[in-house]
């Protein structure tokens, strides 16, 4: 019962990481402790392997993200918007709730560990510390929105890297935003279904194979180098942090808080650092035996 309760955790807060830019999927994935199992189950599927264990995690997580990211996608979005000091403090402390889960999944520590999280945490800082701004929004197509899918996948499959925010580069934001918002209107009866779901199909398929390409890709690296890639998947998740800076706006310009804000800032840290940190002691994930 643990685990399906933790995928759908990670679901949730994948679903609502993705309508938010600069907050990874994978980060909330990877801070709840259920990535190398969601992983390891979209890489068994693709690979027609079938498992009633994995097969429905990766049922639960899929579900609950879709909840989330359909049934609230213009709640978090006017969140975001009005709360931005809240709402990305709270996502800097999930994302560092997940540094002892992750700590706690390897055991020596060697230089090939301390050389991977390195790598992983420059990798995971770079886009921040070029301050890459938004392209002008792009003619949401059919071929467009797969495209935009394919390569926000590749986002939600490795901590540190945001989907949404690729989406933000790519002027496919506010478009994924409005589909989504339709479908979570048809969702709720205030809208028709069939059209809103036609629209965003495209992202959809684009996101299910970026995501299958992705996971092969993980967990093989996680088989054959372990060490060395929880290394990364840490340094990236720790990178990840510098971009949820709490004060700053929704386009990204930051500003000096007021007492005030630095409370609001802190209680959100910690209230999400504690989630996570709980939700990752629920089950201890296994060391891996292989340097």
């Amino acid at each position: 019962m643990v685990q399906p309760l933790r995928c759908a955790a990670a679901g949730v807060l994948a679903g609502l990481a993705s309508l938010i830019p600069g907050v990874s999927g994978g980060t909330m994935i990877l801070a709840v402790g259920a990535y190398p199992r969601l992983v390891g189950a979209v890489a068994d599927l693709s690979s027609f392997r079938f498992r009633s264990g994995p097969v429905l995690s990766l049922a639960v997580a899929i579900g609950a993200a879709l909840a989330s990211m359909f049934l609230v996608a213009g709640t978090a979005r006017e969140l975001v918007t009005r709360h931005p000091v809240a709402s990305l403090g709270l996502f800097l402390g999930l994302t560092l709730g997940g540094i002892p889960v992750l700590l706690r999944m390897t055991g020596q520590k060697g230089p090939v560990f301390v050389i991977g999280t390195v790598t992983g945490f420059a990798a995971s800082l770079l886009p921040v510390l070029l301050g890459v701004g938004a392209t002008a929004s792009m003619e949401p197509s059919a071929p467009v929105f797969f495209a935009a899918g394919l390569i926000a996948a590749f986002a939600m499959v490795l901590p540190g890297i945001s989907g949404s925010y690729l989406l933000l580069l790519m002027g496919m934001y506010v478009p994924f935003l409005a589909a989504a918002d339709r479908v979570g209107d048809a969702l709720r009866g205030s809208a028709a279904l069939l059209p809103a779901a036609l629209a965003i199909l495209p992202f959809l398929l684009g996101i299910l194979l970026g995501v299958v390409l992705g996971s092969r890709l993980v967990r093989y690296s996680l088989e054959k180098h372990p060490h060395a890639t929880i290394g990364v998947l840490l340094g990236l998740l720790t990178g990840a942090a510098a971009g949820l800076w709490p004060f700053q706006t929704t386009s990204g310009s930051r500003f000096a808080p007021d007492i005030g804000e630095i409370g609001v800032a802190a209680a959100a840290v910690v209230a999400g650092f504690v989630l996570t940190a709980l939700i990752g002691r629920a089950t201890r994930a296994p060391a891996p035996r292989r340097s």
